[in-house]
């Protein structure tokens, strides 16, 4: 099977997503040259593999419970809500679709979800459209927000291709396969959308629970006027959103080069005499608050409170500037959408561990949107090359972990 074939087919499993095997080989790279890591960060490594299993293994079961019902999970579905949800309806898909469905109305969360999807110019353009199917799904008005919301995918995905327009109602289910996102799961978006197309020859007067597009549309089904339909709406809306993404990101991964992996960059700075030397030479430091002066004056001291500076002022550009290059280039708009509705109200620096040659680990105290947390900003030394940065080479400070979630849980 050639790349090009196995781009198009669905994902078994959330582990077989290239990010999830990208990460898995940099971790199998990092234990192999595990010395160049100070023997108090190396638990890290453990903690990131951990991580990456409970999001796919939470993933995966998603889709056994609620993938036959075509719930899809995409982006924007945070996992620690979604493992709970699993493991408290393992057995009862009907009770996981009742608490899933409460999850969307819980608060102003759809409405978040709804504003993130300004990222999209052709939704931007249909956001009032969005903002009225808002309305009634709160007013309980649901045969109007599955309408307004069928229209809305329907010209979006119209929209993506101007020289070649194709509505999603046209689509067939092998093309909604989606690279490199949780929505491209064989029990995701393309197993959802054969029952989205499906045709209905005659009159159905009887309760439906599933997003029958074509029956709706043309009058054919008559009662779909329920929460579970509504909510099917908003979810395959959102699918189909992170669906878009992945054909954008598709194209960008095709036109760059590999990155390097962290093996590539382990045997780099262990390759010749001069980094063997310096890495040697290389003494860990730990600073605290009461350290003032020497912290102040540490290199990753000031770009982290210039990351948090920004932050407070909602200047995403420079946020992503800071950025770590290692992996998928992030811009100011991809800050932007992961930071929108987390305000760092105050920030202190609480510690700076700079463990090894290129890492530095910098622990916070913060309150964003009022609450307060203690999270780690961990940064690497890179080189104008994209490389991890030995003592004896140019170098300048990164942030890797930067999203918003990150920066508002407590680190362990």
């Amino acid at each position: 099977m050639d790349e090009e074939e196995e781009a198009s087919m669905a994902y078994g499993s959330a582990r077989d997503l290239p990010k999830f095997k990208e990460m898995e080989l940099q971790l199998a790279g990092l234990r192999r040259f595990k010395f160049l890591i100070s023997k108090e960060q190396r638990h890290l490594l453990t903690d990131v593999s951990a991580q990456l299993d409970r999001i796919t293994s939470t993933v995966d079961a998603f889709y056994v419970l609620l993938g036959p019902r075509h719930w899809v999970f995409h982006d924007d579905l945070p996992v620690d809500d979604l493992a709970g949800l699993v493991a408290n309806h393992q057995d009862d898909p009907e009770r996981a679709e009742q608490a899933f469905i409460a999850w969307y109305q819980d608060k102003d969360r759809l409405s978040h979800l709804v504003r993130r999807l300004n990222v999209h110019p052709d939704l931007r353009a249909r956001m009032h459209l969005l903002r009225s199917a808002l309305e009634d799904y709160q007013a309980q008005r649901y045969y109007a927000v599955v309408h307004v919301l069928l229209s809305v995918m329907d010209g979006f995905v119209n929209d993506l291709n101007p020289a070649c327009r194709k509505g999603l109602h046209a689509r067939e289910p092998q093309e909604m396969d989606a690279w490199d996102s949780v929505v491209g799961h064989h029990l995701g978006l393309s197993a959802a959308h054969a029952t989205f197309a499906k045709s209905s020859k005659g009159r159905n007067d009887e309760p439906v629970y599933e997003l029958y597009r074509n029956g709706i549309v043309h009058g054919m089904l008559t009662n779909y006027n329920s929460s579970v339909v509504a909510t099917k709406a908003w979810n395959r809306l959102f699918a189909v959103a992170d669906w878009a993404r992945s054909l954008e990101a598709q194209e960008q991964e095709t036109a760059k080069p590999p990155d390097p992996t962290w093996k590539d960059l382990a045997t780099q700075l262990a390759a010749n005499t001069e980094t063997k030397a310096a890495l040697a030479e290389f003494v860990p430091i730990a600073l605290t608050s009461d350290d003032h002066a020497s912290l102040a004056a540490h290199p990753v001291y000031v770009a982290s409170t210039r990351y948090l500076d920004a932050w407070k002022r909602k200047n995403y550009g420079h946020m992503a500037q800071v950025i770590t290059t290692l992996g998928q280039t992030v811009g100011p708009g991809d800050v932007r959408l992961d930071y929108q509705g987390h305000s760092l109200d105050d920030y202190s620096l609480k510690s700076l561990v700079h463990s090894a040659a290129a890492i530095c680990t910098v622990r916070l105290h913060v309150v964003v949107n009022g609450t307060p947390g203690s999270p780690e900003m961990r940064w690497v030394r890179e080189g104008s090359d994209g490389r991890a940065a030995a003592p004896n080479e140019d170098g300048e400070w990164r942030l890797m972990w930067w999203g918003a979630a990150h920066m508002t849980r407590d680190a362990e």
